[in-house]
């Protein structure tokens, strides 16, 4: 049983959209922005939890790690 011509179309319009359409929508400096905030947060935290770790553990575990 063949596809409808409903399903047909919708596989064919997808492979019309180009492969960096996507990457058009959101500009240089937005890319920058959010890759400097995520890596801003991880930075951050990796301290946070470095702190909490020492009160837990103590320090010695803590540098070990």
């Amino acid at each position: 049983m063949q596809a409808g011509y409903g399903a047909n179309k919708l596989c064919c319009s997808w492979k019309a959209i180009p492969a960096d359409f996507f990457s058009m929508l959101v500009s240089p400096a937005q890319k920058w922005l959010a890759d400097f905030l995520i890596l801003a947060a991880i930075w951050g935290l990796s301290f946070l939890f470095m702190r909490m770790a020492a009160v837990e553990l103590g320090p010695r575990p803590t540098t070990a790690f």
